[in-house]
């Protein structure tokens, strides 16, 4: 969650957005954000049902995500400067099309659109990552690519990887950026 930081992005945006060349400027950054930290933790804790482990999982990977989101979009924010647009993205539900989903559909759909979508999960009242995406993101002046429920059958790598887009799913969220950056 720190590779914004670790890569160099914030540097070069500010030495780009800040001299004296505005034909130098970055116009537009894009933000990701991958699974891993939220599906690891919270699929093997939740899959089998809303357990007290599930709840703490799910508080412990939001708690940690919000705090890490922040600082990047922050430092994001103030190397590009408020001219800059800045577009981040929610997380489609890839659970239901792999192995996961082959071996119990129900629950991963329902599992998938509770941690992403939300729902009111008792000790922890509404959650939802893509809630916090969105809430953070405009806290910083971020728009939001909405990609929840754009990818389907096809879209995924596939087999044990129940994370990664293939092309299609690559695409349709190339889309969700476009028509995000597109008043």
């Amino acid at each position: 969650m720190r590779l914004a930081t670790r890569s160099g992005v914030p540097g070069l945006l500010r030495a780009r957005n800040h001299d004296k060349n505005p034909r130098n400027n970055v116009e537009v950054v894009t933000l990701t954000v991958g699974g891993n930290d939220i599906f690891g933790p919270v699929t093997a804790a939740c899959l089998s049902g809303d357990t007290p482990e599930c709840i703490t999982a799910i508080g412990t990977a939001f708690a940690a995500f919000s705090v890490n989101y922040s600082a990047i979009l922050a430092q994001l924010r103030e190397a590009a400067g408020p001219d800059a647009a800045i577009v981040t993205m929610t997380y489609y539900n890839p659970l239901p099309y792999c192995y996961i989903g082959a071996a119990n559909p129900a629950a991963a759909t329902t599992l998938g659109d509770l941690v992403l979508e939300g729902a009111t999960v008792p000790g922890l009242g509404p959650v939802g990552f893509n809630g916090l995406i969105t809430a953070i993101s405009h806290e910083y002046g971020a728009t939001v690519a909405d990609t929840f429920g754009t990818l389907g059958t096809g879209d995924f790598v596939g087999g044990s990887d129940c994370l990664h887009p293939n092309k299609s799913g690559h695409t349709k969220i190339a889309t969700a950026f476009e028509e995000a950056l597109t008043p």
